[in-house]
């Protein structure tokens, strides 16, 4: 049985606290699980969107 994609997981927070970050969700091969000799899931595994932190820069930006 060839596996297949499950849905999307929650977007994760931005990559960043202030300034131009990226947002991202994942999906796992679930949905079934490839079984008995099946092919792996094709397709995308995650996505990203970007996003902006809560505050403007004051000069360093740190990563969460």
């Amino acid at each position: 049985m060839d596996g297949s994609l499950g849905a999307w997981a929650a977007r994760q927070g931005c990559s960043v606290t202030c300034g131009s970050g990226i947002k991202r969700r994942y999906r796992k091969c679930d949905s079934p699980t490839p079984d008995y000799g099946g092919k792996t899931c094709p397709g995308v595994k995650f996505d990203e969107q970007a996003c902006s932190g809560k505050s403007a820069c004051p000069g360093n930006c740190f990563s969460n």
